[in-house]
């Protein structure tokens, strides 16, 4: 039984222009495209992304029995009757500008059936409101699609929908009979909170670029039939898989380029995580993480792969190459095929060149052969100039054993850094000492800092290990940027100011 509320009832049916030789078996090869809930949600996300949403609602609606709909509703430009008529009509397709994501997925109705055996679309333009549905009663009945009366279209438009001006411009799907989300042994509560968490994960990772800036907002809500509109809806965050603080490798990130033809450059953007991580943007979601390396392609700022070899290599989960992925953001003029979550075919001669790109004297394999010896030495370079950092003489042995077993717990061997007290420029409170990794205090501030306590060689402790807190990573830093210098600076100014207030 479907649950499209009452007030999306037909008016009448209308063919499509071209009309499957057999509608049964072309429903069900939709059913069974292999799409999860997850992926078909985000293809309809492209859609709402081309038509300039600022911001999508999925929503859940279950019952104790378990979930009845879904609800995907954005505040984008919308279609007008005529637009609509089109997107619902099997055979056809919608005109795509180069940089538009939906002439990538699998489309309106292919995502819709993979997941549902009934679904609707409402939308607004601005200048009129249009709705469509397809049921199984429609498909016996010669491959006709429903018209739904502009009254129930204007009233789900003006439902509640955590903050979308519907009325104003925008368009819903309705997803109804669902068959791709089942509850099994689970009860409603736990199937509708295992899927928000795939969902906020896959979309977010799938939709970091737009999300990390003001282009896209995606919520996420859940409803139990008959009640309200839940006070709070839950925003899904990006998910990076290159936003390490600090790289697996010195020198990491390096920019590959292939060169495909006389017009057709591709960047592989080469990143070594660091070892060890427990940061959500290397564990995307969990499960296996060594399956997480490889190939990261993008067109036009959506991820399209998260890993993978491409025929690189020939074991896509190799663990010695965990840390190892590269961003390769694929130009409009590059012809690949996409299926799935995966870019299935490349252009000729992709491969061989990837082999052959270098960045001055390394090249792409010597990349390979690095991020396999950070994983293997957990990212110990071998002469020691990266054991971890603890403080070490101008504080106390107790105070030092205690940061040692907060900042390198279980390393055996460690770099120390010291401070000292020296006359230094009155504009500075404190410098750091790369080459002999210490940290410098001006005499002329001792007295302030110490507040009236004796001068010793452990003295301003709280004050020492502050500053260790602060610059200690200002040590590895391979240079010296002019914005980390004024940074320095800032932090020096600061402490001036409050030393002599």
């Amino acid at each position: 039984m479907s649950l499209v509320p009452d007030y999306l009832s037909p008016i009448e049916t209308s063919g499509t222009e071209k009309t499957p030789p057999n509608p049964a078996r072309t429903k069900m090869a939709f059913a069974r495209v292999g799409y999860s809930l997850v992926e078909a949600i985000a293809d309809l996300i492209d859609n709402s992304v081309d038509a300039k949403a600022g911001t999508v609602l999925v929503r859940f609606l279950y019952d104790k029995k378990g979930v009845q709909r879904i609800f995907i509703a954005d505040d984008g430009k919308g279609m007008s009757e005529d637009v609509l008529s089109q997107a619902m009509q099997f055979g056809s397709t919608l005109p795509h500008r180069a940089k538009d994501l939906g002439q990538y997925g699998i489309g309106l109705k292919a995502a819709s059936f993979s997941q549902c055996s009934t679904f609707s679309v409402v939308s607004n333009d601005g200048r009129e409101i249009s709705g469509r549905r397809w049921t199984n009663a429609s498909f016996e009945r010669d491959w006709l699609c429903e018209k739904l009366a502009e009254s129930g279209c204007r009233q789900l438009l003006l439902a509640p929908w955590s903050g979308l001006k519907l009325n104003q411009k925008g368009t819903i799907v309705v997803w109804d009979d669902l068959t791709g989300l089942k509850s099994g042994q689970s009860t409603p509560e736990e199937t509708v909170n295992r899927a928000l968490g795939e969902l906020s994960n896959h979309l977010g990772l799938v939709f970091h670029r737009y999300l990390s800036g003001e282009a896209l907002k995606i919520l996420l809500d859940v409803q139990f039939v008959g009640k309200r509109e839940s006070p709070s809806s839950q925003e899904v965050k990006p998910l990076d898989p290159f936003s390490y603080a600090k790289s697996g490798a010195i020198g990491y990130p390096k920019k590959f380029e292939v060169e495909l033809g006389e017009d057709t450059r591709v960047d592989l953007n080469a990143h070594i995580w660091p070892p060890r991580s427990n940061e959500p943007a290397y564990r995307l979601g969990g499960g296996k993480v060594a399956s997480r390396q490889g190939f990261y392609f993008y067109r036009n700022d959506r991820l399209i792969q998260a890993g993978g070899w491409n025929g690189y290599r020939d074991d896509d989960a190799e663990p010695h190459l965990s840390l190892a992925r590269i961003a390769v953001d694929l130009p409009q003029n590059i012809d690949v095929s996409i299926q799935k979550d995966k870019v299935e075919t490349l252009p000729r001669g992709f491969i061989d060149a990837v082999r052959q790109a270098a960045v001055g004297s390394i090249r792409f394999p010597d990349f390979i052969k690095k991020a396999q010896e950070v994983y293997r030495t957990r990212g110990r370079a071998t002469d020691g100039s990266d054991f971890p950092l603890v403080p070490g003489r101008g504080i106390s042995k107790p105070l030092r054993d205690a940061a040692r077993k907060i900042t390198a717990p279980g390393e055996s061997r460690v770099r120390t850094i010291d401070f000292r007290w020296a006359n230094l420029d009155a504009g500075t409170v404190f410098e750091i000492d790369r080459q002999r990794r210490r940290i410098v205090l001006n005499e002329l501030y001792r007295k302030s800092i110490l507040a009236g306590k004796r001068r010793s060689e452990n003295d301003a402790q709280l004050f020492k290990t502050m500053l260790f807190l602060l610059v200690q990573d200002y040590f590895d830093f391979q240079a010296m940027t002019k914005a980390r210098l004024e940074y320095l600076e800032g932090c020096n100014q600061l402490l001036l100011r409050s030393l002599n207030e």
